[in-house]
């Protein structure tokens, strides 16, 4: 699995203070993967959900993108009301080469 650029966009959007984060590609972790691995099938996992204002804290300290983070940035996102979380990840299938 790897993030693709929309993966808890708005807690980036957030984190980075607004900014455009639509421009992380994962070209090169995926090229990365296609020299090392006979690559079968990728696949694109993408939706949305909406969470609870009540579970919020939870789910914001779980991920790292927030690790590390000063309490203002973390309150910044509680008082955003991020209600929406978006997910968009790349699986890929493969087998090692031989």
């Amino acid at each position: 699995m790897i993030p693709g650029s929309k993966y808890l966009k708005e807690l980036r959007e957030t984190i980075h203070s607004g900014k455009d984060v639509s421009d992380y590609s994962n070209g090169k972790v995926i090229n990365y993967f296609r020299q090392k691995l006979d690559v079968k099938e990728i696949q694109n996992i993408n939706y949305s959900f909406d969470v609870k204002k009540e579970l919020l804290p939870y789910f914001v300290s779980m991920t790292p993108l927030t690790w590390g983070q000063s309490a203002d940035r973390l309150n910044d996102i509680y008082e955003k009301n991020t209600s929406t979380i978006t997910v968009d990840l790349t699986l890929i299938i493969g087998m090692k080469k031989k």
